[in-house]
Order: structure tokens, then C-alpha cells, then sequence
């Protein structure tokens, strides 16, 4: 993968997290022609947190991901964790340019 990218951001809980989460599907959903990206919201021992990755989209939409994701704290992510989401990301770029799952476990 050229240039590759990602930020994340925890967040104290589940509802706090889906504040950001949603708008980001929002914007990368709004920008697909401009950049190839995947947005999750899921819990990381314990803790809630915010993932945008992919390939590395254009400053403005970087810096618009960047401002939604402070709302939390960013964050680097554990090796293992950015392994299994580049896996997910990359499974899911199998089904189509536009994949969305809503998991509860």
C-alpha cells in the first residue's frame, strides 16, 4: 500500500466514541473519490477508541479527520491492533468500494 496512514483516538465510552465515529464515516463516505479509507470504532483492552486508516488522503481531509478525532485523545495503536485492522480493511476491500458492519460483543 502507497503511503500508509492512519489516527486514532480513545475515548472514555462507547457513546463518546460513536461521536466521532459517525461523522467520520460521514466525511470519508462524502470523500470517496478522494481517498481510500476505512473508519472503526471499537474497544481495545478495555477501552474505547476511534481508527481511521488507509491510504494517506489529501491535507484538508487529514486535517478535517484530525480535528474530529481530538475530541478524544489521540493515540498510537499496539502493532497487533493496526495488524488485525489492516487485515479487517483488507478483507472487506474484497465485498466492495463501500463496506459497513455494526458488531456488538
Amino acid at each position: 500500500m502507497a503511503d500508509p496512514y492512519y489516527l486514532a483516538a480513545r475515548f472514555p465510552a462507547k457513546e463518546q466514541a460513536g461521536e466521532a465515529y459517525f461523522p467520520l464515516q460521514k466525511i470519508v463516505f462524502e470523500a470517496k473519490e478522494l481517498c481510500d479509507l476505512s473508519v472503526y470504532r471499537l474497544a481495545v483492552s478495555g477501552v474505547w477508541h476511534v481508527v481511521v486508516l488507509g491510504v494517506k488522503p489529501p491535507i484538508e481531509l487529514h486535517l478535517r479527520i484530525e480535528a474530529v478525532l481530538t475530541r478524544g485523545v489521540l493515540v498510537n495503536l499496539r502493532a497487533d491492533v493496526l495488524r488485525y485492522l489492516y487485515g479487517r480493511r483488507s478483507d472487506a476491500s474484497q465485498l466492495g468500494s463501500w463496506v459497513e458492519g455494526h458488531y456488538d460483543h
